[in-house]
């Protein structure tokens, strides 16, 4: 609805000043205008000043693409278990979608955060730093709590490791969520 009010506004200016330049102001209205439109609607304008994924009012929101939140949010996840590799903005969704979330973290300042969210549905384990430490420690974690999980979702430190680590632990029917799935290994898992 946005792009067509841009365009209305482009075809009107250049209207008046003929056709090479209806073209061009159209060009330079959808450049501009339609992608500031965007940020502003969506909560991306909110969320560069924020420096943490908000939706337009403010609300958490995984710091996913927009398409992956509209499609997850439209799902009922109340009767599921989340696990997260790497913990933050999403944690805060999941805890209000989800029955239980475990998530592993290396920030303490990420786990101080999500320490805040309301609810007692969040189990937040600090995970060291270091990728054999932390492989075992997720591990011997993971097999102390003798569960599946609904949904995994890898957006830590090491996500090609923690991905294969995590196959074991996805219950059937189940589906694992790669943030920036176009890098850090993923393909390659």
């Amino acid at each position: 609805m946005q792009d067509s009010k841009n365009t209305q506004w482009a075809d009107r200016i250049g209207g008046l000043l003929g056709r090479r330049a209806r073209r061009l102001v159209r060009r330079i209205g959808t450049a501009f205008l339609t992608p500031l439109s965007f940020a502003l609607h969506s909560g991306h304008f909110k969320s560069a000043f924020a420096e943490k994924a908000l939706s337009r009012r403010g609300k958490a929101i995984p710091w996913f693409t927009y398409p992956a939140i509209d499609f997850l949010v439209a799902k009922d996840f109340s009767a599921s278990s989340i696990l997260e590799f790497g913990g933050g903005q999403s944690t805060k969704v999941w805890g209000g979608l989800a029955r239980d979330v475990t998530t592993f973290e290396t920030d303490a300042g990420w786990i101080e955060e999500i320490k805040r969210i309301p609810g007692r549905n969040v189990e937040v384990y600090h995970a060291p730093v270091e990728l054999e430490q932390q492989a075992a420690f997720v591990r011997q974690t993971l097999d102390s709590l003798d569960k599946k999980f609904d949904v995994i979702v890898v957006d830590g430190l090491y996500r090609s490791e923690m991905f294969e680590m995590a196959m074991p632990y996805l219950a059937d029917g189940g589906m694992i969520v790669c943030d920036n799935a176009e890098g850090y290994g993923f393909y390659e898992s």
